[in-house]
C-alpha cells in the first residue's frame, strides 16, 4: 500500500504475520500519516522478529520521539548505532533528540559523528551549526551554515546564516548588506524556475473585480 490504510494493513499481517519487512514498511506509513502510537507498535512487533535492524530501531526512536518519549528515543538511536555506526540518520536524529532533552554537548557529538558518515548532507550541517552558534562558536556555525546554503533550494540554512552574521565582529556591515543581496540573487533565480508569468488581461480599461477578506 501507498498510504496507511488500516483494514488493509491488518490482513496483510495475517497473511503475513512472521514476515518483518511488512510489520516495519506498515509502521513507517502508519508514522508517516501520523499514527504515532500505532506506528511504535509496529516497530516493536517488526524488532521482535528481527532484533538486529539498525533501521527498525531508528525508526522506532523516530515515532516515539513523535510522541515525546525524547529519553526512549535516544536509547533506540544508541541501540541503531551500536548496530550501524555508519548510519548518519540515526546519529542525526540521536542528536536532534539530546538537544530536545537540552544536552547540547552530547547533542553536538552525535551529530558531528553524522557529519562524519555524510559530510556533505545539508539539514545535518544545519542542525549542527545551529548548535555551534548555542556553544558560542560563531565562526564554525557561520562555515556549517555556508556549507548547507550551497543547496540553493535549502532556504532554512540560507536565513540562519544571514541571522547570524548579525553576531559576527569580522564582518562589517557593507560585507553583511553585501551576502544579503548575494542571497537575494540566489533565491530569485531559483524562484524564476517555476515562475509563470501572469496571463490576465493588462488593458488599463479593464473593469477590475475585486475581493476583501
Amino acid at each position: 500500500p501507498g498510504r496507511w490504510d488500516r483494514s488493509r494493513s491488518r490482513r496483510l499481517l495475517q497473511l503475513m504475520p512472521d514476515f518483518h519487512p511488512a510489520w516495519h514498511g506498515l509502521g513507517v506509513l502508519a508514522h508517516q500519516a501520523r499514527q504515532h502510537r500505532t506506528a511504535v507498535d509496529l516497530f516493536r512487533h517488526a524488532i521482535a522478529l528481527e532484533p538486529n535492524s539498525a533501521p527498525y530501531l531508528n525508526n522506532l526512536g523516530n515515532a516515539l520521539k513523535a510522541l515525546g518519549d525524547f529519553h526512549a528515543a535516544v536509547q533506540h538511536y544508541r541501540l541503531a548505532l551500536a548496530l550501524a555506526p555508519e548510519l548518519s540518520s540515526a546519529s542525526n536524529n540521536l542528536g536532534n533528540a539530546l538537544q530536545s532533552l537540552g544536552d547540547i554537548d552530547g547533542a553536538t557529538a552525535a551529530l558531528e559523528h553524522a557529519l562524519e558518515q555524510a559530510p556533505d548532507d545539508a539539514r545535518v550541517l544545519n542542525n549542527l551549526a545551529n548548535l555551534y552558534k548555542e556553544q558560542g562558536r560563531l565562526d564554525e556555525a557561520l562555515a556549517a551554515y555556508q556549507k548547507a546554503a550551497e543547496n540553493p533550494y535549502f532556504l532554512e540554512a540560507r536565513s540562519n546564516f544571514l541571522a547570524a552574521l548579525k553576531l559576527s565582529t569580522k564582518h562589517t556591515p557593507e560585507q553583511i548588506f553585501a551576502l544579503h543581496k548575494e542571497a537575494g540573487r540566489v533565491l530569485e533565480s531559483a524562484f524564476l524556475l517555476d515562475y509563470k508569468p501572469l496571463e490576465n488581461d493588462a488593458s488599463a480599461e479593464r473593469r477590475l473585480t475585486i475581493g476583501y477578506m
